[in-house]
């Protein structure tokens, strides 16, 4: 449904307001950069990312690179409301400069998942159960 080949599970972790992990081994390096925090990730694959998180300890924006270090995207987390943990408008931009999605939350409310039988769904007609470990 997008234009684009994305990761959906970098998607689900963006939208959700945060940032996806790096698989296998990851380096981490930190610095602070103009009041935010700057967090480096390098994974031994060779792709990278760079968070900015604000002084509030909100993540302000994620930066994606690909094994040569070239930009794949950039994620900003906006307008944040005072009691809201999850940024009210994210933007992911790819880097083309031409291709972006912009998701903007209103009357955003987390539940707490109270009954975690809603899950338990049943398998439909004509599919076969396979079990993965």
């Amino acid at each position: 449904f997008l234009p684009w080949q994305f990761d959906l599970e970098d998607m689900v972790a963006i939208f959700a307001g945060g940032y996806p992990p790096l698989n296998g081994e990851v380096s981490y390096l930190r610095f602070p950069e103009a009041g935010n925090m700057r967090i480096e990730m390098k994974a031994r694959s060779g792709i990278s990312q760079t968070i900015r998180i604000g002084p509030d300890g909100r993540l302000n924006k994620l930066e994606r690179r690909d094994k040569e270090g070239n930009p794949i995207y950039i994620a900003e987390f906006d307008d944040y409301e005072e009691s809201k943990s999850i940024a009210g408008k994210i933007t992911i931009s790819m880097a083309d400069g031409t291709t972006s999605i912009t998701v903007k939350y209103s009357d955003l409310k987390i539940e707490k998942a109270g009954d975690l039988s809603v899950f338990d769904l049943s398998i439909p007609a004509g599919f076969k159960k396979i079990i993965m470990d």
